[in-house]
């Protein structure tokens, strides 16, 4: 059984349709949409709270919300780190991405790549699609899995990582 998420954020990639996905967003305490992301949640679980810079966001949608709106004028950061900030400052230690992948290249490698900065500042954060459940480890963990379940492992690290001599040790070898 997966343990369920108080916080949500849907970012503006595909959004998932598999019944895990769509059932861990249905029992979220919270959700956030990433700017353009309200739109897909319309039909259904309405957010409640819409963060970004509303570059992606019409006008008629950004007045329907704009009781919820919470504009990031900062052009340094996308929105989902706009929207996983803002969620960290309402004090929930855990959350759940949806949607961060699928439509731009560009976008899912780094949505996927920032997962290795938000490891740091929760106490449990992953990001969900229809092809992949992505979980960050940042230290010695035991996952659970079923036989035949497929498992993969992707080194992901931030320059901060580095810097801190941060490193990974793999049978004798250590990367950072």
């Amino acid at each position: 059984m997966i343990k369920r998420y108080k916080c949500v954020v849907v970012a503006n990639g595909l959004f998932p349709t598999g019944q895990q996905a769509l059932e861990l967003l249905r029992q979220a305490e919270f959700v956030v949409a990433c700017d353009g992301a309200a739109i897909g949640l319309e039909n259904g679980r309405l957010p409640d709270a819409v963060v970004g810079d509303l570059d992606s966001l019409p006008e008629p949608v950004r007045n329907r919300y704009s009781d919820r709106i919470h504009r990031v004028k900062d052009q340094e950061t996308n929105d989902l780190t706009k929207a996983v900030n803002y969620v960290k400052t309402l004090g929930f230690r855990e959350v759940l991405i949806l949607g961060a992948t699928g439509r731009r290249e560009d976008h899912t490698l780094g949505n996927i790549s920032l997962l290795a900065q938000y490891v740091t500042e929760f106490e449990r954060v992953e990001m969900v699609s229809d092809f992949g459940w992505f979980t960050p480890l940042y230290r010695t963990t035991t996952l659970d899995s079923e036989p035949g379940q497929q498992v993969s492992f992707c080194l992901l690290y931030t320059s901060d990582a580095a810097d801190e001599a941060r490193s990974l040790d793999l049978g004798g070898r250590r990367i950072i």
